[in-house]
Parts: structure tokens; sequence; C-alpha cells
């Protein structure tokens, strides 16, 4: 029969535990087309549009002609998919207005031609529906072990064109945008160790480039 112990007083502190988050694995945008160039190529749209538009693979899945205003070079991300179930909340809950990646424009306007504003943006070629989990990643996955790179399909377009834009020097607040976080701090928490605007603006007001001459000559007499 079990024991039980009864703590007679309350500890006054409780250890705390801290668990360190790592950043999501990313690539650069090099990496990210030569993986394209290996995804058969009736399905290489919806890989060029998770790697150039930032939003999460199971939206991009469930995305409708409806959601683009061309015009306005905006995309409205409405549902998403949650594996083979329609959420028409997406993540986290509300629909934003975000704008189109100009350079997607050509190929969505082809994509969209002559379908109803209800139809599916990205069909499946063999089944002619909305693509499954399954196969994108297994797509995807192939793609990389041609490529010899080990890195999921979120952490590959999503989170690879977020941590690119952060260390070129986008300001967070303007990825948080473009993500379509809520919190601010979401972002922060993904990307801000990617961020490497602070850094070059000490080394830059230091004059350190300039200096490039002397430290080599310091360095040769040690």
């Amino acid at each position: 029969m079990a024991e039980y112990e009864f703590i007679k007083t309350k500890p006054q502190v409780f250890p705390t535990i801290s668990v360190l988050k790592a950043p999501p694995k990313w690539t650069d945008r090099e990496t990210q087309d030569k993986i394209l160039s290996f995804i058969p190529e009736p399905d290489r749209p919806i890989f060029i549009f998770l790697t150039r538009q930032w939003i999460r693979p199971g939206e991009a899945r469930s995305v409708k002609v409806k959601d683009f205003d061309f015009e306005r070079g905006i995309i409205t991300v409405a549902r998403t998919f949650s594996d083979r179930i329609i959420r028409e909340c997406p993540k986290p809950r509300m629909v934003k207005p975000r704008m189109i990646n100009p350079e997607l424009i050509p190929m969505l306007r082809m994509l969209c031609a002559d379908k109803l504003p209800e139809a599916y943006v990205f069909l499946n070629p063999r089944t002619g529906r909305p693509y499954t989990i399954k196969p994108v990643n297994n797509m995807w996955n192939e793609a990389c072990k041609q490529v010899e790179v080990q890195i999921q399909l979120k952490n590959g377009t999503r989170h690879s064109v977020a941590s690119q834009a952060a260390t070129a020097g986008v300001p967070i607040q303007a990825i948080q945008g473009v993500l379509g976080h809520t919190d601010i701090r979401t972002t922060m928490d993904n990307y801000a160790c990617t961020d490497l605007t602070a850094q070059m603006v000490v080394f830059a007001a230091l004059g350190l480039k300039d200096n490039e001459a002397k430290v080599v000559d310091i360095a040769r007499q040690c």
C-alpha cells in the first residue's frame, strides 16, 4: 500500500524551472530555391507561395480565389486546414488583410484565372482537391534529401523568410505585421535573436570597419 507524507507548512519559495527556447531553424533563399527545383513541377506553385508569402502550410492549402484582391495587392487569410478539416478562423483567430508579395502576383493571377471565387487556388493535380498535409510534407522532405538539407516544411518556408528578413535588418514590427502575429512578443521570441540591426549600428558608430588595416597590423605584431 502506498504511503503518503503531508507537508505541514507551505514552502516560502518554490524552485523556478527555466526552459531554454532555441530559435526556429531556418535557411537562406538560395537553399530554398534549390529545394524548390526538386519539387515536381505541377506541385511547385504551393511551395513557391509558402517560401514567399510567410503564411502557414495549413493556411496556404486553404486559400481561395476570393481571398485575393489583386487591384490592391492584398490577401486575406480567412481560414486554415487542420489536417483535413477546414477551420474558418485561422490562428491567431483574427482575420487580417496582408500584402501579397509582388513577385507572386503573376503566378497567382494565372492560378486564379477562370475560377469561381469559392474555388481553392492550390489543388493536388492527382486528386483535383486541396492538398492534404501528408503529400505536401513528403514532397518537401524528398526534395530536401536531394539537396542534402534537413529542415521541416514550416521552418524551411515561413520561419526561414522571417529570419532572412530579420538578418537583413527589417524592423521586428514589420516582420510581426507580415507574419500576422497579434502579440509582438511572439515575434520577438522567435526572431529578435536573428535581428542584427542593433549590432550593425554599434559597429558602425564605433567606426570599426575603418580600422581593418590597423587590426591586421596589431595581429601581425602578436
